[in-house]
Order: C-alpha cells, then sequence, then structure tokens
C-alpha cells in the first residue's frame, strides 16, 4: 500500500531501540484459520527478538498460518481510551475460558461509496466491510496479493463522477479483478490511509462440564481512522458500528 515501507520502518526501528536500551516491546501475533482470526499478545526482550511470518491462505480448510507484526507501546494510535470499547456488554469470564485480547495494529483503511476496506498488516489480508443486496452489513476476507511491481491501477477505469476515485495497489488489484465486489462497493471516496490503531479479539465457545474451554467463533472489534468503532462478528459474518471515540 501507499508509503507503507516508510510507515513500518518507524515501529520497526522504535522496537530495535527499546531492545537495545532493556525495555520490552509488544509484538502481536494474528492466528489466521479458515474461520477464526486470533491475536495473541507477547513481549519482545533482547534475547528474544527473532521474528517468522507466513502467508495466511483463507482459501484452504487445513491451513493455519501465521503473520507477526511489531509495534512499540507507546506509538501514536487513533485511541488509546480504554473506555473506548465500553459499549461492548461483557459477563464474567468463567475459569478457563480464554480472555479477550486488547492491542495495536497496523493497517490501511480507504472509504467507498458503499463501505470501507481495511489491509492488516500482520495477517497481509483485505477486510471489507460493506452491505449486500438486502442491505445486510457483511464482512469479507481476502488475502493481499499485490506484490512490488504489479500495476498500480488501471488507465482504462475511469471514475463516472468527479470526487470519485479507482483505488491503488493492494485495494486496486482486489477491486479490479473481482467484478462482484466492484459492483457492490463501488468507487473510491477518498485515498487511503495508514495508521496503527486498537484492534479487540473476544473468543467465543464455552467451557464444558469438564472444565475444558471449546472454542467458537468469536469478535473483534475495530476502530476505524475516524473514531468509529466497528465490531466483527466471526459466528454471522457480519459488522456493526457501535460508537465513536470521538463523538
Amino acid at each position: 500500500m501507499r508509503n507503507r515501507l516508510v510507515l513500518l520502518l518507524v515501529p520497526i526501528m522504535a522496537i530495535i531501540a527499546a531492545c537495545q536500551v532493556g525495555e520490552p516491546a509488544t509484538q502481536f501475533v494474528i492466528e489466521v484459520t479458515r474461520e477464526v482470526t486470533v491475536v495473541h499478545t507477547m513481549v519482545v526482550t533482547p534475547e528474544s527478538q527473532s521474528l517468522a511470518t507466513a502467508e495466511p491462505d483463507v482459501t484452504s480448510a487445513d491451513a493455519t498460518p501465521q503473520a507477526v507484526a511489531t509495534q512499540p507501546a507507546d506509538a501514536q494510535t487513533t485511541s488509546n481510551d480504554p473506555a473506548a470499547t465500553e459499549t461492548i456488554m461483557s459477563t464474567p469470564l468463567p475459569e478457563g475460558f480464554p480472555t479477550p485480547t486488547i492491542g495495536q495494529v497496523f493497517m490501511a483503511e480507504q472509504s467507498f461509496q458503499n463501505g470501507r476496506m481495511f489491509w492488516l498488516e500482520p495477517v497481509q489480508q483485505i477486510w471489507v466491510l460493506t452491505k449486500d443486496e438486502n442491505e445486510n452489513q457483511v464482512w469479507l476476507v481476502y488475502n493481499d496479493t499485490w506484490e512490488e511491481g504489479d500495476p498500480e491501477t488501471d488507465a482504462s477505469l475511469v471514475p463516472p463522477e468527479p470526487g470519485l476515485q479507482q483505488p491503488i495497489r493492494g485495494f486496486g488489484k482486489l477491486w479490479r479483478e473481482n467484478d462482484d465486489l466492484r459492483n457492490l462497493i463501488g468507487w473510491a471516496v477518498d485515498p487511503e490511509l495508514g495508521f496503527v490503531t486498537r484492534y479487540e479479539f473476544h473468543h467465543g465457545g464455552e467451557v464444558d462440564a469438564d472444565g475444558n474451554y471449546v472454542s467458537a467463533p468469536g469478535y473483534h472489534v475495530l476502530q476505524a481512522y475516524n473514531g468509529d468503532i466497528l465490531l466483527i462478528d466471526e459466528a454471522t459474518r457480519t459488522w456493526s458500528r457501535i460508537g465513536n471515540n470521538r463523538e
């Protein structure tokens, strides 16, 4: 995505600096399967700085790839207010149930006529939040297959009116190659933006009679650039706007 490499140099250099002075940096690992995305949090120390990455594959039911992103704990974000997602109802978790994970991730966002695209750096995926023909708010997930050297745009695609624009790079490749998606989401209305934002994952499932946790789809919470707090439900593959931390 545009300026992605420049933006990522800052957090990477900050992590190296933090390790050199002995202060741990936070590392977020997003593990992706076909149905479930989970974020784990760990601490990077001077003795444990190596990062391994793998290309996610949402088309294979058997694949369990993972990818790694790093970001210093003091990086600028859209919000560092813990109360920003208090609109989500919560209940005490039973013993043995995984606790929610809250952290910061780097992503890019672009607004379209009928929704938004988000590029999540840790998993190299594009999440599309849009509405279908029945006005249902649907969540679509695609691998980002754009590589440096690929065409960024297609000059033959001309916006039908002023104010609309063709997305570029990863968003653009997906948009150009997927007619159904392009017809569904429409043209871009703003340039894409890259930023660090708050991310949450809340596990689904239950603890059985023997005290064993049985996993099930959970839900994600993303904070968009404009402050919108977006809840993404894995079970229904839908999304909803549950608030805005700037209102």
